[in-house]
């Protein structure tokens, strides 16, 4: 049992700051950033932030969401949780980071925002 606690909690503090970076936003006008908050730089480069905040806060949602069934399968399979938990980090940083990229190259704007 307590191994099933253990992977659930994991997995649920993995989970937390995806969901925090989606959901933390109050001004739509702040660019959500990739996960080093350089939000300066991004208001500069971006020409449609609420449009590009939809997309990153959907794409990290989805990402926690992916965390969170990680935590039902703890339940059951508490050594099958912890390998699927690294490979799901390992591989969806390395996803988000892409997309992350695309977004910015779909909404960057040519010209400087005065």
């Amino acid at each position: 049992m307590f191994p099933r606690i253990i992977g659930a909690l994991v997995s649920l503090l993995c989970a937390t700051p995806f969901y925090a970076l989606a959901l933390g936003r109050s001004d739509p006008h702040t660019p959500i950033p990739f996960w080093s908050g350089d939000d300066g730089k991004l208001r500069d480069k971006l020409s449609d932030i609420p449009a590009y905040n939809r997309e990153m806060a959907a794409l990290y949602t989805r990402f926690a969401g992916v965390l969170l069934a990680n935590a039902l399968i703890a339940g059951v399979w508490p050594d099958a949780s912890f390998v699927l938990l690294i490979a799901e980090l390992a591989v969806g940083l390395f996803l988000i980071h892409r997309r992350y990229k695309a977004l910015l190259a779909k909404y960057s704007s040519t010209e400087p925002r005065a």
